[in-house]
């Protein structure tokens, strides 16, 4: 068993080395990415985080937003006075 284990480990040493690159500059992989690197392909580029941030909306300001709406239409119940 050990020696086809070994085998195995060096017949596949490249493709071994590509998923663990790829995984330290990702942390992880789906499976579509894993099966690119399977056939010898290069891996999309990663999103930038300064596109990923551009691309959220910056929030409303307090005089923007849309007022609350309660069930009911009218304002919910205070707490009980404790007594």
């Amino acid at each position: 068993g050990y020696d086809e284990a070994l085998k195995l480990l060096e017949e596949n040493r490249e493709l071994l080395d590509r998923v663990s690159d790829a995984l330290l500059e990702r942390e992880t992989l789906e499976g579509a990415e894993l099966q690119l690197l399977i056939e010898g392909q290069p891996l999309p580029p990663l999103p930038s985080p300064v596109a990923a941030t551009k691309q959220e909306t910056p929030p409303k300001e307090h005089s923007e937003r849309e007022p609350k709406k309660f069930p009911g239409g009218k304002m919910p119940d205070p707490e009980p006075v404790p007594g």
